[in-house]
């Protein structure tokens, strides 16, 4: 007993001593002793833009917020099975203990919860009462109900008025007093690790898409550089943060007719920013329909695009706008010599940009091309003579798809375009552009099997793994080398259930859903090549968008990374960056930015979020 008082005496020395000049460190404790992984949230208002940290308490409720910049804070306590503790004013370097607040009751406790917590309380018919109008499942339903809630913020506009019907139900319910049915666990293990930052950029009421760090393909580029963002409403205005000083800004995004901001932005080697921007409907350039365009011929496009390209130079503070005749979505850079720009979400077809073209010569009808998505079912391995998608299978042609690939994903393995297919079930393609993609592209479409459906965002891996975020509450993965037929006539869709392996996301099911899943919502998923976060390379992350927080598979084994702080983060889209390899931990981290308001409502600015992950919850 000697020895063990001594060396908790040790221990607590130690600690004492561990604040630097800009930490803040403590220990937590209720009335039972000390409270192990709660959240210590200093938040200061005294930097050019609003600028929080949060940390996570080890098992003896110690807790050391690191690095910050010299200012007044107001530090407290959250954590599941408690409320706020008040806010303690500070300035680092300081030694400050806190108190935490237990919760008086389940009811107040639950105010904390993640969203996906309540939602699960939502009724949705049982598996025999379908169909429903033209809703033929409850999978489908499901699906649909999740991307109306969750991922298009939308209510229950796809599911008619039976849908208006449960929701109204759900919301009765809850008004009433109903609470979860389940319960948040508090972070433990390597979560505890997890260091975030915040900071305000944009307006007020601001929705936002996506944020840009660095060129995904070498993500030592711009170290320490300015992140740029992509308002997923039209607002007009792209944010800026520069993290070095703490400030954002916006700037008006250029107008070639009427535009909206642009969405999906990628950074290239030159420090240019992509971006695919909304303008207003008008008549489709003659090159996009005409057989004097390579594409053209190939797959005339008829309709206008309205989505279309847009480059920013920072070093210039230039703008250049680029007229597709694809519909521009997610960007994604190419590896080979041309630099290449990949386009998802463009309707029927597949889009690129060749840079080299363009900036030789400045034609942006030149440096553009399309395909559209054919599967070698005539089974020759090349693209031939094709039947339309509703037409009868002739043997010696092969077959269109009509889909609309999204979430382009560029193989770093063998330079393959990658993409989801959303639906119920939905599936992934895979396209091999070829030496002349108008012609030369061939497709792979796999339907995702059950337990899984209703894709949203994907992301390979540098194996030629793909993993994408489903509906259904699952991380999906896909191994193509497992596939026993590639082509051919049974190459439609069905064709490789023995590719697929589901990990499902963590946080409850519905109610009154029995199948295998989650109430989670995930609204894309990235894998982290260069193991940025500090959890291993390929590390397939799934955004936790009903549960405030990054879901990360290690080892088959989710970690979740909460950002507890402001509530209703909904983070969407996500990028990793090296600022100084030798500096371990902290120069590196990953970036997302939360989607829409928070917890203060539409006063709420939308926060970008660093994620980091150190050796102990007490590094420094």
């Amino acid at each position: 007993m000697k020895l063990d008082r001594l060396l908790v005496t040790i221990g607590a020395a130690l600690f004492a001593g561990l604040a630097a000049a800009n930490d803040i460190s403590g220990v937590v404790s209720g009335p039972n002793g000390p409270e192990a992984g709660v959240w210590v949230i200093a938040e200061t208002t005294d930097l050019p833009t609003k600028f929080a940290r949060i940390v996570v308490t080890d098992d003896q409720g110690r807790y050391l917020v690191p690095d910050l910049p010299q200012a007044g804070y107001e530090v407290w306590v959250r954590g599941y099975g408690l409320v706020d503790s008040p806010k303690v004013k500070a300035r680092p370097p300081a030694r400050l203990d806190l108190a935490a607040l237990p919760a008086p009751a389940e009811k107040e406790a639950a105010q904390y919860y993640p969203p996906m917590y309540w939602f699960a309380l939502m009724r949705v018919p049982q598996e025999s009462e379908f169909p429903i109008g033209a809703t033929p499942s409850q999978a489908a339903w499901v699906n649909e109900m999740k991307q109306d809630l969750f991922a298009d913020r939308g209510g229950a506009r796809g599911l008619g008025e039976m849908g208006l019907k449960y929701y109204a139900q759900w919301a009765e319910e809850v008004e009433k007093g109903a609470l979860p049915f389940a319960r948040p666990e508090r972070p433990k293990g390597a979560a505890r690790n997890l260091v975030v930052t915040l900071w305000d950029w944009s307006g007020a009421g601001h929705a936002l898409e996506a944020l840009a760090a660095t060129d995904r393909r070498n993500p030592r580029l711009f170290a320490n550089g300015r992140l740029f963002g992509a308002p997923e409403e039209g607002t007009g205005l792209v944010p800026m943060l520069d993290p070095k000083t703490h400030s954002s800004s916006t700037m008006a995004h250029p107008l070639r007719e009427a535009s909206a901001a642009g969405a999906a932005p990628a950074f290239d080697e030159k420090r240019q920013v992509w971006f695919s921007s909304a303008r207003a409907p008008g008549a489709q350039p003659d090159f996009c329909k005409s057989s004097g365009h390579p594409s053209a011929k190939a797959f005339p496009l008829e309709s206008d695009a309205g989505r279309q390209l847009s480059v920013f130079d920072p070093k210039h503070g230039s703008w250049k706008l680029i007229r597709t005749c694809f519909p521009a979505g997610e960007l994604q850079f190419g590896f080979d010599d041309d630099n290449t720009l990949w386009s998802g979400g463009g309707g029927e077809v597949l889009g690129w940009f060749n840079r080299y073209i363009y900036e030789r010569t400045g034609d942006e009808a030149k440096a553009q091309g399309w395909t559209p998505f054919v599967l070698d079912t005539s089974g020759d391995g090349k693209r031939g003579a094709y039947v339309d998608p509703d037409a009868p299978l002739e043997p010696s042609k092969d077959r269109r798809l009509a889909i609309d690939l999204h979430s382009a994903a560029v193989s770093p393995l063998d330079g393959t375009v990658w993409g989801t297919v959303p639906g119920t079930p939905g599936g992934i393609v895979r396209v091999a552009p070829g030496a002349n993609p108008a012609f030369t592209a061939l497709s792979e479409y796999y339907e995702v099997p059950a337990p899984g459906y209703g894709p949203r965002g994907g992301d390979i891996d540098t194996n030629g793994v793909y993993w994408v975020a489903l509906a259904s509450g699952h991380l999906g993965r896909f191994v193509r080398a497992n596939c026993k037929v590639l082509n051919g006539p049974r190459a439609t869709g069905k064709h490789c259930p023995e590719g697929w392996t589901f990990y499902q996301l963590p946080g409850p099911q519905l109610r009154d859903v029995s199948a295998p899943g989650s109430a989670e919502v995930s609204y894309t998923a990235w894998v982290d090549w260069s193991g940025i976060l500090g959890l291993g390379r390929n590390v397939p992350i799934a955004m936790g968008n009903g549960a405030d927080a990054v879901h990360a598979l290690v080892k088959g084994e989710f970690v979740t990374l909460y950002i507890p702080y402001p509530q209703g983060a909904f983070p969407k889209g996500i990028d990793g960056r090296i600022d100084n390899e030798s500096a371990g931990w902290k120069g590196r981290g990953l970036w997302t930015t939360s989607a829409f308001r928070g917890e203060r409502g539409n006063d709420e600015r939308p926060k970008v979020v660093k994620l980091q992950m150190r050796p102990n919850p007490l590094a420094k």
